[in-house]
């Protein structure tokens, strides 16, 4: 099970947001980052979240500078870890290094965009 969080700009009509951020072609110049970013959340990867303190449901109708201040002491609290490059993804170090990098790409695509809402979509 996975859980779609669409970080996107604050103009648009929620019934929009899918189809504008959509992940096709999501290059840098791709037309649909100037709408807003979709993010995909694997069961798997904000399971761990809950033990920081943070459920992923928390940021749902959160300005990106919420979100950002919601994430940020979660990360800080969350040591980071490097992986190395063999490394199986089955093993419980690989999936909280993987978790963490998750919430960190969500709290740098936030930051960027502080006035930008996010959109929780199961």
């Amino acid at each position: 099970m996975s859980i779609d969080l669409y970080v996107h700009r604050p103009d648009l009509p929620d019934d929009t947001v899918s189809t504008l951020c959509k992940e096709e072609d999501y290059g840098e110049w791709s037309d649909a980052r100037q709408f807003g970013r979709r993010i995909t959340v694997s069961i798997n990867d904000y399971r761990p979240w809950a033990d920081h303190g943070l459920d992923i449901k928390d940021l749902d109708g959160l300005t990106g500078q919420q979100a950002v201040n919601r994430i940020r002491p979660v990360l800080d609290a969350w040591p980071a870890t490097s992986v190395p490059i063999a490394l199986p993804r089955e093993t419980a170090w690989y999936r909280d290094h993987h978790s963490r990098s998750v919430l960190a790409e969500i709290e740098a695509v936030c930051r960027t965009n502080p006035d930008w809402i996010i959109l929780e979509e199961s």
